[in-house]
């Protein structure tokens, strides 16, 4: 099987999975919901991608709902879609676009660590039991479909979700994970982990700091 029937098959399983934990819900269970293994994709999800980045989560049930109702529209003027559009014009040629006006496939995936939805508000904090549940049955197999060379994870909670697929063990803080700059993952791909660039990631790592930890992403990229 090539790529698209391989994603295409890990979307259908997908499509019928249950989650354990109730406070999340498969973004499948919303009606319109796009076709992928998780509505970031919609950005960026090229399965030829050099570059996975993984996210958080992606929000709750009720924004995915306003976001298919409204063609996406409050999405492509989210304030920390503008943040990541910035912070890869310092490693990229190309600019990134903003979600569904992209007008070139550009070697980029988008997905998130936890691939469920929550049925409460956006701020409920992230357990590690929401992102271990699917992170070796999907996240893992999606890794090996796309076969990136690079990943970047941002936020604490898609960096331990890669350290959990891979079995390693992850670094006491953030700090010394951004620092590291290009950890070996020993299957020929290298994870880089950035802070989240949202508002409240910015009050724990300030809007230089992130440029600079992004600017020392560039000299490590090859394509």
């Amino acid at each position: 099987m090539d790529k698209k029937e391989k994603y295409s098959l890990l979307v259908k399983d997908f499509k019928k999975y249950t989650f354990k934990d109730q406070s999340l819900i498969n973004p499948f269970s919303v009606h319109g919901a796009p076709n992928e293994l998780n509505p970031w994709a919609v950005w960026h999800g090229n399965l030829d991608a050099k570059i996975l980045f993984i996210g958080q989560d992606f929000s709750n049930e009720f924004y995915l709902n306003e976001l298919i109702n409204n063609n996406w529209e409050k999405e492509k003027n989210s304030i920390t879609n503008k943040h990541l559009n910035e912070l890869f014009k310092l490693i990229l040629v190309d600019d990134i676009g903003m979600p569904t006006e992209v007008e070139k496939a550009l070697p980029l995936y988008f997905t998130n660590a936890v691939l469920g939805i929550k049925k409460g508000t956006m701020q409920e904090p992230i357990k590690p039991s929401q992102y271990k549940e699917t992170a070796k049955e999907y996240l893992g197999k999606l890794i090996n479909i796309v076969e990136p060379k690079y990943i970047i994870a941002m936020s604490e909670v898609a960096y331990k979700a890669i350290c959990f697929i891979y079995n390693k063990t992850p670094l006491k803080t953030m700090k010394e994970a951004i620092e590291k700059n290009g950890i070996d993952l020993l299957d020929g791909k290298t994870l880089f982990v950035v802070a989240h660039c949202s508002a409240n990631g910015r009050r724990n790592r300030d809007e230089k700091q992130q440029e600079l930890d992004w600017k020392a992403i560039k000299p490590k990229l090859i394509f």
